[in-house]
């Protein structure tokens, strides 16, 4: 059992370092042509991602948009910046939580924001 729950934290790390590159090549599409592939590339790599993670049980999670509250499993980056009564939301996401069976296997982290600041 103990080498099943390393497998499943060995490959919830691979799959958020795996969905940090494809977020990375995503930013980089709007530079290249319209009609460059990466673009479809990166599309079905992130759809094998989600094939393969659903198929052990588990999937990516993002809180982007979401009202910012202690009980998300996401660290928050930038809590020094705000005051402790300040309701956040959840800005941008840099490492997404990954879940088994709604276990959490890996935390993710983000970047917060005022909620005002929509």
């Amino acid at each position: 059992m103990n080498e099943e729950k390393n497998a499943h934290i060995a490959l919830a790390k691979l799959a958020a370092e795996f969905w940090r590159l494809i977020k990375s090549y995503e930013r980089t599409l709007t530079t290249l042509p319209p009609d460059n592939k990466a673009a479809s590339v990166l599309r079905n790599a992130e759809r094998k991602l989600t094939t393969i993670l659903e198929e052990t049980g588990m999937k990516v999670v993002t809180y982007d948009g979401q009202t910012y509250t202690p009980n998300l499993a996401v660290t928050i980056i930038n809590t020094d910046e705000f005051s402790s009564g300040e309701e956040l939301i959840i800005g941008n996401t840099l490492e997404p939580t990954i879940v088994l069976d709604d276990r959490v296997l890996f935390v993710g982290k983000a970047v917060s924001k005022r909620k005002e600041s929509l």
